[in-house]
């Protein structure tokens, strides 16, 4: 984010707690339902979480419409900070290549395909 001074800030928005559970839910989906050989898997795995959970706690409209924000969210920073340990820390171990390579076909798929269905119920 940029402030009117063009001074870039960034926002951990996992320990911001702004919409806290989502972040969760985020973190969640991008890590347990993903399949990056398979678009459908991980639609289906992603719906099937996701109507689970809303049997215990609904979300509301804003709130499937921010998770739709905080799965790219935690991709990018995912990204983010992957890339800073690759770069700078020279960490070219098989596990943080391995984290930045899932983050970056994960994103990619984010940006392609819409995870979160429009006609599930809403709590209003």
């Amino acid at each position: 984010m940029r402030d009117n001074k063009n001074k870039l800030w960034f926002v951990d928005f996992s320990v911001s707690n702004y919409l806290p559970r989502i972040v969760d839910l985020a973190v969640t989906i991008c890590d347990l339902c993903l399949d990056l050989t398979n678009i459908e898997i991980s639609k289906q795995r992603t719906k099937i979480y996701l109507n689970e959970y809303e049997k215990i706690l609904p979300l509301t409209k804003y709130e499937k419409q921010a998770l739709k924000v905080f799965l790219k969210c935690h991709q990018a920073i995912t990204i983010i900070q992957t890339t800073k340990e690759k770069v700078e820390d020279k960490n070219l171990s098989d596990e943080n290549l391995k984290f930045l390579n899932k983050a970056q076909k994960g994103l990619d798929l984010m940006l392609k395909y819409d995870f979160i269905e429009n006609n599930q119920n809403y709590k209003e």
